[in-house]
């Protein structure tokens, strides 16, 4: 059987990691994790983590998918996008998500009913 995971960490740079060069901290399971996937090094991320995210799950700009912060209805992404989840369900993957969503709270824009 073959796995796909994307992980998203939450608040961490770039420079965070040793496998990025970091002669500080110790991440040695992340640093695992780097050299044997795929990493996207030049991924550019917004100050909050709604609209990181919205890019990451819908491949757009978070201000195409109505996401501009984190607060006040604006961290929902548009009903309308379609979401890597729903695309790789489709294609008949399990899809499943765990953490943080962050992507709005009521019930439609919640992961069940965004491919998870």
């Amino acid at each position: 059987m073959l796995y796909f995971y994307l992980i998203m960490t939450d608040d961490q740079g770039y420079p965070d990691l040793a496998c990025h060069g970091n002669p500080v901290i110790r991440t040695p399971h992340m640093d695992k994790l780097a050299a044997s996937g795929i990493r996207f090094t030049d991924f550019h991320v917004s100050p909050t983590c709604s609209p990181t995210r919205a890019a990451l799950m819908s491949g757009k700009a978070p201000f195409k998918v109505g996401v501009t912060h984190t607060v006040l209805g604006r961290e929902r992404m548009a009903l309308s996008a379609t979401t890597v989840a729903e695309v790789l369900r489709d294609a008949g993957y399990t899809t499943g998500i765990v953490g943080k969503w962050h992507l709005g709270d009521a019930d439609p824009y919640q992961p069940k009913n965004r491919g998870f």
